[in-house]
């Protein structure tokens, strides 16, 4: 029998679960459920590990959720993610090694820290040594133990920790895209920008801007209460056929201004990595919560003259068996990619 792989996307104000199993035909979503972290109108900036059991266990109570590999996935301000080349080292030798070699490439002490490394490429530099380039990720290892100690006790056993914009990439990219591509994840405190090339990262950036900071624009523009101005923000895409001329460039104003601050951060990551690099991104997924707000595709295009679209995970898939699909998830599938993505990696 196939192996289920259990994705668990956490982010700042929620916690998606994703059950993949394979299957001949390719692999099947068979359980997805979202829980809250906590009341969106006392937002934290980090996840707190109490609140982040409970989902947890509102999740496997709510979901029928079957046993399998877990995978979790971690999007923080703590992590740090950074493409950078280091002498190649034998496979046997990886492990003690990495520390040693990337002491003065992170921003933290590499003995109080969690590392992974990525590799893209192997080359050979004008001294003729043999080197690796590639995604180093590195977290507090306090941090990541916290959040795998939180969701074991409530209910899980944890066999994988993953950066979680990278689950994103794996949901929602074509692993042989004919262009340079870039999953630009949008959560509740934060965006993660992944830029890849045949499904592997070549840059990474995560930025302090997310949907919160979009609504409180919203609220000071429309002279709302933050909780007034992110039912609008969910609501303005049924709302804009009935409005009038005038309501409808009011609206537009607003949502520019509003977003304005994060869309120079994505165009300043973007400028960044392509003076890096050479390469110019043309095209752009959208995924996470914040990537359904209204409009936000056009202003993308707009802004960044490049193509975007809102990603589709779930149409990557072979089969959804799930009882409420699609109501249950309709007019949500951008959030399903991350959990979806860790889901995938751990599947067999």
């Amino acid at each position: 029998m196939s192996k289920v792989g259990v994705g668990l996307d956490i982010g700042s104000s929620g916690v998606r679960l994703a059950a993949i199993r394979r299957s001949r035909r390719g692999p099947v979503l068979v359980a997805y459920g979202h829980a809250a972290l906590r009341p969106e109108e006392n937002p934290l900036e980090y996840v707190d590990p109490d609140a982040l059991t409970e989902s947890v266990k509102r999740l496997l109570k709510q979901e029928s959720v079957p046993q399998g590999s877990v995978c979790i996935g971690l999007s923080d301000q703590r992590i740090v993610a950074r493409q950078v080349e280091i002498p190649w080292i034998p496979a046997d030798e990886f492990a003690t090694a990495l520390p040693l070699l990337t002491t003065d490439l992170m921003p933290m002490p590499v003995e109080d820290s969690v590392l992974d490394f990525l590799p893209s490429e192997e080359f050979v530099d004008d001294k003729g040594g043999r080197n690796l380039r590639g995604l180093l990720v590195a977290a507090n290892a306090s941090f990541v133990e916290s959040i795998v100690e939180a969701v074991e006790a409530g209910g899980l056993r944890v066999d994988r920790v993953d950066f979680g914009p990278l689950g994103a990439l794996r949901a929602a990219c074509d692993p042989a895209p004919a262009t340079v591509e870039a999953v630009l994840d949008l959560g509740h405190s934060g965006t993660s920008l992944v830029v890849h090339e045949g499904s592997r990262p070549t840059f990474v950036r995560v930025m302090s801007q997310g949907g919160q900071a979009v609504t409180e624009g919203l609220a000071k523009e429309l002279g709302m209460t933050s909780e007034q101005a992110e039912a609008w923000k969910l609501a303005v895409g049924r709302l804009w056929g009935r409005m009038s001329a005038a309501d409808q460039q009011r609206t537009h104003r607003a949502l520019d201004a509003s977003v304005l601050p994060l869309i120079d951060e994505i165009r300043s990551s973007l400028t960044f990595q392509r003076t890096n690099t050479g390469i110019r991104v043309s095209k752009i997924l959208l995924t996470g919560g914040g990537a359904a707000q209204f409009g936000l595709d056009f202003q993308l295009r707009q802004t960044l003259q490049v193509e975007v679209e809102r990603a589709t995970p779930v149409q990557r898939l072979a089969a959804v068996s799930i009882k409420n699909y699609p109501e249950g998830m309709a007019g949500s599938e951008t959030e399903t990619a991350s959990a979806i993505g860790l889901a995938l990696a751990v599947a067999a």
